[in-house]
């Protein structure tokens, strides 16, 4: 191992391995778009400008051996990502020379980090899916653990394909009286009571229908699903 480490060390100094540096491991890879026109995007959580000199993006795995030219994206010399912000690579241009693409229908892991061999420091990494043509696979919030389908979003906040309420989810109803409340969603999804409830009906599409004869808050559990999943908030209903 020791000799291992010196004969590292010594193609370092020749430029053989880029040069690591003392990396934190908070920039996170948040977006890729593998459907035709291969981007990644990277993303900074923290409140401070990143230097990320060196560091590389590859589809090949660096701690096994330095990955060849065509699998392989280095950040020059002095490049850095800003606080709260977004850096994005692209295959076939010429500023931004990402050599390699994805392909969507294998499941190819990214990673990102400096060095290589034994000296490789892993920043982030990520295995995407196969999906389906006009998505992106992303964070579902920008440098969050959740990973799903995603609008395409170059250097902008993350968009998931999730239905999502539209509206605050709180609503007045009057005591003693029939309450008809129509629920809809962005990317459309079919509703669903998460439990059952005195009073309390719900449709397929929307269609929430509330009898209650006393004056209280009741807190309804409500799911949205689409093809692309499920999701689950608690209404908050004012009888009054």
């Amino acid at each position: 191992m020791k000799k291992l480490l010196i004969l590292a060390l010594w193609l370092s100094s020749f430029g053989v391995l880029p040069a690591v540096n003392a990396a934190p491991n908070n920039v996170v890879i948040n977006e890729i778009q593998f459907d035709g026109f291969v981007w990644i995007e990277i993303y900074n959580p923290t409140n401070s400008t990143i230097d990320i000199s060196r560091w590389v993006i590859t589809d090949r795995n660096p701690a096994e051996a330095y990955p060849s030219g065509k699998h392989l994206y280095v950040f020059t010399q002095g490049s850095v990502i800003k606080a709260k912000s977004f850096r994005v690579i692209k295959e076939g241009i010429k500023s931004y020379d990402l050599k390699f693409g994805i392909d969507c229908t294998r499941q190819e892991t990214i990673y990102l980090g400096v060095g290589s061999g034994i000296l490789w420091t892993e920043i982030d990494k990520v295995n995407p899916p196969a999906f389906e043509a006009g998505s992106s696979y992303g964070r579902l919030t920008d440098g969050g653990s959740t990973w799903g389908h995603t609008v395409p979003t170059e250097k902008a906040a993350n968009e998931s394909k999730l239905p999502k309420l539209n509206g605050t989810g709180s609503y007045t109803c009057r005591a003693n009286k029939k309450c008809t409340i129509n629920l809809t969603a962005t990317r459309s999804g079919t509703f669903a009571l998460s439990g059952t409830k005195a009073g309390v009906t719900l449709s397929s599409v929307g269609t929430l229908n509330i009898t209650a004869r006393k004056k209280q808050t009741l807190s309804i559990p409500v799911s949205i699903s689409n093809s692309y999943g499920t999701t689950t908030m608690t209404l908050k209903i004012k009888i009054a």
